[in-house]
């Protein structure tokens, strides 16, 4: 009982001489080579992971903890140290917010370095590799100390869980933030906020070992517990890099998406996060350009090759990111280092332009691209709502257009951005949208708007000079007339698309009875004229008319009318695709047999589409520009090629977007800068047989119309596409 006593005692005693202290490069390296990199796990939850064989296996047994205890050797599950790293750090820690978000703000001179990280989900020996590559670099010491007080170590967030060495990464980064006091930072991620790392397998287990061998220590598990999660609740949600020589201007370094309330100050010119796999439709490659952001250059970084992003997105690198700081941030760059983990090779780099998303062959390219001076451009359009499918790709079109061009060197020595703001459908929003775009940003042209209400908030502005407005995704007749000054259309109007539609089912399919489902708002009324006006030409006087409002969730009532009316052919002039699905699905595809559903492209988005294909429901629709998914010309190759690199989804919405922001290019490479918003209404009002994607362009001062045709498309998307024009159609317009 005493020899029990005693051996007992020297494990008390002896257990955090037993534990691994990974406070040195040589010994991290040590413990990567004495353990596997990826054990494997007992179930297929990649999310989830159970790593009960593999901890069974390595925990050590009862002598190999009396050999740890006399330092015979090492223990990696005895957290004695990582304990002792929390207090020091926690005593020290900074008081936060009570509420909100936690942002905390470095200030950091030119020529100053960050060391960003992406998501390392315990996979150390990894972030060990990136710590040797730092240290070949001359930014770090084998002691894990930075070398130059101008350099700063910043990790988004999920830095826990999901593989098997949670606990021993989290002591590797406690020692690099006691290190590097003020230098390092931990931004909280999903894995870090409301204790959710607790109900983990990966994390749970080791924990409750600890417990187990610690039994005399009641509470050793709870003890560790909260530590953890007093550290996470330290760390800030959000790190904002304020330069000394220019500290109005900010770049945010976060977890995941910042709030646009946030984004959206003409100060804000770049935002790092984690990674953001679900919004991409290619391999990552470590550090992505995903989007502009109300105008902010959105990166999102990978750090790690675990089993999840190895099996969901193909990704077998090592990699982090050094932010070069300049005079500016404009004049800031992003270097990606990476290895790929499949491959005996070192680590390789590449160059990106910090604020513009540009990717740079050489340092020479990376020059010339930061001193490249930057023309704005804006838009409103809505990013939620039942709008925001298509307000979101109609936005996606226009940045796709406009980072073709900055990939391609820009537009006579400019690059440009795309700032496009949300206005949720509202009015009142968009015309404050446009007047934060001239006062707080200087821009004064407004490509391809989104609304019919919303451009004509602020067309006092637009008839005054202050903006102009470049191809608004409106059709409505009333902004296409003379006095229109400063506004231009590449889309006809709808007048122009219901006629073209009524006329092709007529023709076409021999349709006499009509039903219209329309908005009953400004939109809506004089598509229903128009559609009114198209029928008395072909000698039809009656026809059933069915409003619906815009705020309209159920559609019941709607459809029983439709039903009851019973007519050949039905109208749907819906403006979005939230209303349009909830009424379809009502309707059923069985009412559609011997029936013909026409109705405004913009309407159907992509997953509407897919839902109405799915049940078997086809519909005439008519475009303002081709359809994407059944021309194949080099325009559309084009955009297809620019949607599929921005992993944007391709669609009549989006297309419409690409056309606006091409024609913008287009304009800005015939005029010679400054560039000005006469220069640009001076192009487009002298455009005359003007060849440009396949079509002849023709301003036309009655309409302030480019001249483009209308796409009537059948449902079976191998027939012809039909083409109407006032030419073509004389006997009808």
């Amino acid at each position: 009982m005493k020899g029990y006593f005693l051996v007992s005692l020297m494990i008390y005693v002896g257990m955090a001489n037993g534990a691994v202290g990974l406070d040195t490069l040589e010994k991290c390296r040590t413990f990567a080579a004495s353990y596997p990199e990826f054990p494997k796990a007992d179930n297929d939850d990649l999310i989830d992971p159970k790593y009960s064989s593999f901890y069974a296996s390595s925990y050590p047994s009862f002598l190999m903890r009396i050999s740890a205890s006399i330092r015979m050797v090492d223990n990696i599950w005895d957290f004695s140290i990582l304990e002792k790293l929390l207090d020091k750090i926690i005593a020290t820690a900074g008081k936060k917010p009570e509420s909100g978000l936690f942002i905390k703000n470095v200030i950091v001179e030119p020529g100053a370095r960050g060391i960003v990280f992406g998501d390392l989900h315990g996979q150390i020996h990894s972030f060990i590799r990136d710590l040797g590559e730092l240290e070949r670099l001359g930014f770090m010491d084998g002691n894990l100390k930075f070398k130059d007080q101008r350099t700063y170590g910043i990790l988004l967030g999920d830095v826990i869980n999901r593989t098997s060495y949670s606990y021993q990464i989290l002591q590797v980064v406690c020692n690099l933030i006691l290190n590097n006091p003020g230098h390092f930072f931990y931004i909280r991620g999903n894995q870090e906020r409301e204790q959710r790392w607790e109900s983990a397998f990966a994390m749970n287990e080791p924990l409750h070992w600890w417990s187990n061998i610690q039994g005399y220590r009641r509470g050793a598990c709870a003890s560790l517990k909260d530590k953890i999660n007093q550290f996470f609740d330290t760390l800030p949600d959000i790190v904002a890099l304020k330069l000394t020589t220019k500290p109005n201007e900010v770049v945010y370094c976060a977890a995941d998406t910042v709030p646009v309330s946030i984004l959206s100050h003409p100060g804000v010119e770049a935002l790092l996060v984690g990674e953001q796999r679900k919004q991409m439709f290619h391999i990552p490659s470590g550090l992505d350009f995903m989007k502009f952001n109300v105008g902010v250059a959105h990166w999102s970084l990978f750090s790690c090759p675990s089993t999840v992003y190895q099996s969901m997105v193909e990704f077998f690198r090592d990699a982090f990111v050094i932010l070069r700081v300049g005079s500016s941030w404009r004049l800031s760059s992003l270097v990606l280092n990476y290895r790929d983990i499949r491959r005996k090779e070192g680590f390789k780099k590449e160059l990106f332009d910090l604020t513009m998303g540009i990717a740079c062959p050489s340092e020479s390219d990376l020059e010339k691209s930061l001193n490249k001076p930057v023309y704005s451009i804006g838009s409103s359009v809505a990013f939620f709502s039942g709008y925001g499918a298509a307000g979101t790709s109609l936005g996606h079109g226009i940045e796709g257009a406009i980072l073709a061009a900055n990939d391609s060197g820009g537009v006579k020595g400019y690059l440009i951005r795309p700032i496009v703001l949300d206005d949720e459908t509202l009015a009142r929003l968009a015309r404050a949208n446009a007047e934060k775009l001239k006062k707080e940003y200087g821009v004064d042209v407004i490509v391809s708007a989104q609304g019919t209400e919303q451009v004509s908030s602020y067309l006092d502005q637009v008839k005054a000079g202050s903006i102009i407005s470049l191809f608004p995704r409106t059709g409505a007749p009333q902004l296409r007339n003379m006095s229109m000054k400063n506004m231009v259309h590449f889309r006809t109007s709808y007048d122009d698309e219901t006629t073209a539609l009524i006329d092709y089912v007529i023709k076409e399919y021999k349709v006499r009875s009509f039903t219209f489902v329309y908005q009953n708002d400004g939109y809506g009324i004089p598509v229903l004229e128009a559609a009114h006006k198209a029928l008395i030409k072909w000698g039809i006087t009656t026809w059933t008319d069915i409003p619906y409002s815009r705020e309209q969730v159920s559609f019941s009532d709607t459809v029983k009318r439709v039903k009851k009316a019973g007519a050949e052919g039905l109208g749907m002039f819906f403006s979005a695709h939230a209303p349009i699905r909830a009424f379809l699905e009502l309707l059923g595809a069985e009412f559609f047999l011997g029936r013909v559903g026409f109705g405004f492209s913009f309407m159907i988005s992509e997953a509407t589409r897919q839902f109405c294909e799915s049940r078997g429901m086809h519909f005439i629709l008519s475009y303002s520009t081709p359809d994407p998914n059944s021309e194949d010309t080099p325009f559309i190759r084009e955009y297809t090629k620019a949607m599929k690199r921005y992993g944007i989804i391709r669609d009549v919405n989006s297309l419409d977007g690409y056309m606006a922001g091409a024609l913008l290019v287009e304009a800005l490479s015939h005029i010679e800068p400054p560039f000005t918003k006469e220069k640009i209404m001076n192009f487009f009002e002298n455009l005359k047989d003007y060849s440009f994607a396949g079509f002849k362009l023709n301003f036309d001062p009655e309409t302030r119309q480019l001249g483009l045709p209308v796409w009537v498309v059948a449902p079976d998307k191998k027939a012809l596409t039909f083409e109407y024009k006032r030419s073509v159609l004389k006997d009808r317009w």
